[in-house]
């Protein structure tokens, strides 16, 4: 809303990944947070929570072997989105973009002026190439063709403006970007006008 009251718009991109959570890393959880001051008795804890963890599968009565996990967290556990978080702590450096993470969701904007969408379009897929490279080296798979970009404005502006027909080079890699007109975040719909007509359509129906 404050862009907006400036005249400015919202080149949004909101990131998906694949199996997130099943790729966690333990030592690079307690490295992390080493590298952020915690202290030596609570890593001494999290290394014993998160490490040695053993499963097996059973299907009716039959069971496989132990079999020690080397990556993933639990599931379900409140200490999960936390682990999860500073699992990509130093992330939104390697973007310098703004951005909002919470476990696996990862939103990243860039606001400009409505004749500076270019240099924003260039300046958001240099952050894709840096998400794309810190992804591949944490071990995590982002999902180019579920991952997408939105163009966010007043309705007044995106008329003004003919910001529904702009087309945007947004891509990761070689794989061309989806826009969209809508997304969910954190239980929220949040549509291209911030109006709160998508999320009540989807309240009410449910």
């Amino acid at each position: 809303m404050q862009a907006s009251s400036r005249g400015e718009v919202t080149l949004m991109v909101c990131a998906d990944y694949s199996n997130a959570f099943d790729t966690v890393q333990s030592r690079s959880v307690v490295s992390r947070m080493h590298s952020l001051g915690f202290s030596k008795y609570f890593l001494l804890w999290m290394i014993d929570y998160l490490t040695h963890r053993r499963q097996l599968v059973q299907i009716d009565d039959k069971k496989s072997d132990m079999a020690t996990v080397e990556f993933g967290r639990s599931l379900g556990s409140i200490l999960g989105p936390v682990i999860s978080i500073l699992y990509v702590a130093d992330l939104r450096s390697e973007l310098q973009c703004d951005c909002y993470q919470y476990a696996d969701d990862m939103t990243f904007y860039i606001h400009s002026k409505p004749s500076d969408l270019n240099s924003s379009a260039d300046h958001i897929n240099k952050a894709l190439t840096s998400l794309r490279d810190y992804s591949k080296n944490c071990n995590m798979a982002l999902n180019s063709s579920k991952t997408n970009w939105m163009l966010i404005s007043t309705p007044q502006m995106a008329r003004y403006h003919s910001l529904e027909e702009r087309k945007l080079p947004i891509a990761c890699g070689d794989t061309p970007l989806k826009r969209i007109s809508c997304t969910k975040l954190l239980g929220v719909h949040v549509d291209q006008h911030l109006t709160w007509k998508t999320h009540e359509d989807h309240g009410s129906s449910s």
